[in-house]
């Protein structure tokens, strides 16, 4: 791993692909606060200006509030986010990746896998 960010609810770490991995350490629901604080994050990752790879662990990630989910759409975090791959461990982390691309589908290319490999082979090809 390159470089590493840590916000109050997040890790996110810039990998030797660069492809930025985003975890969250403990049971968390992002507001509009966390979800600002994650998009700086990803700002300061970016070495490219032109948008991270993002690759969302989503164990422990339990829900983001309307404000956060709005926000998502920003013309800012579009910007920030070439491709998102969400990586689903288990059927409650499924259960929200399927909620959060059926009710708030970002304006920026994204899907969800259950093997890491193939997740960040898809990422790679967004490049």
């Amino acid at each position: 791993m390159i470089k590493e960010v840590k916000t109050s609810n997040e890790l996110l770490t810039l990998d030797v692909d660069g492809i930025v991995h985003l975890k969250f350490p403990v049971k968390t629901k992002h507001n509009l606060k966390t979800i600002k604080e994650h998009l700086e994050g990803v700002e300061e990752l970016d070495e490219t200006g032109q948008g991270v790879l993002l690759l969302v662990h989503f164990k422990n990630l339990v829900g983001m509030d309307k404000f956060s989910r709005k926000f998502i759409n920003t013309h800012r975090m579009v910007v920030a986010h070439k491709a998102c791959a969400m990586l689903v461990h288990n059927s409650l982390s499924r259960l929200i990746a399927n909620f959060f691309l059926g009710i708030n589908k970002p304006n920026f290319v994204i899907s969800s896998f259950t093997n890491i490999e193939k997740a960040r082979e898809w990422l790679l090809k967004q490049e």
